[in-house]
């Protein structure tokens, strides 16, 4: 029922336990939903040695339905944020450079330099699953840095981003980007994103 409380405690229910869509899905219980055929099948597309690929399936969801969908595995008592947490840990970085910083992050304690691996990594896999929906890249992969390594982490960590975007991307082609015939690697809605992203950690 939509008019009793949500037995996950954050108030009255609300369209995001099944991922901002009523219609399409539903969840008996309050805490986890059931996904589409469509999800199901992209899962299955994409499965490794026959096991089914659940970020498939998610990023599936995720990009037909929004954050919503997002939040609606983030409160999912199967998966939680540690599900993607786990799954940008697990990415294998393709730059033999970022490759090399994350060797060294091994030798190296410490969350600041972790959450710069991090953020290398939820680069690349955000652009692997969500690469059409630069919002939603940003939002989710600063949410998961902030989950993984405090706000704070995150903050540094997505700013420096941008920038390094502007230094590397925008300056050597800077006569293209004003000239309209290049997209510009830094976006001001990139910060906006980031940050909606970071409030969201720790909800």
């Amino acid at each position: 029922m939509w008019n009793r409380p949500d037995p996950l405690g954050d108030g009255w229910n609300s369209y995001g336990y099944c991922l901002g869509n009523p219609i399409l899905f539903i969840d008996p219980s309050g805490l986890v939903h059931e996904i589409s055929q469509e999800a199901w099948e992209a899962g299955w597309a994409s499965a490794e040695n026959g096991q089914f690929n659940e970020m498939a399936a998610a990023a599936f969801e995720i990009n037909s339905f929004g954050m919503p969908a997002f939040d609606a595995y983030v409160n999912d008592v199967d998966y939680g944020s540690q599900f993607f947490i786990n799954q940008v840990n697990n990415w294998d970085l393709s730059s033999n450079l970022y490759s090399k910083t994350e060797d060294l992050s091994l030798r190296i304690s410490g969350a600041p330099f972790q959450s710069i691996v991090f953020g290398m990594k939820t680069g690349e896999w955000g652009h692997n699953y969500f690469g059409g929906n630069d919002a939603l890249r940003h939002q989710i992969g600063s949410f998961l840095n902030a989950e993984a390594y405090g706000k704070l982490n995150a903050f540094l960590v997505t700013s420096g981003n941008e920038a390094l975007g502007f230094i590397v991307h925008d300056i050597p082609r800077l006569p293209s980007r004003i000239m309209g015939k290049s997209q510009w690697a830094f976006e001001w809605q990139d910060f906006r994103n980031n940050w909606q992203g970071i409030q969201k950690a720790g909800q």
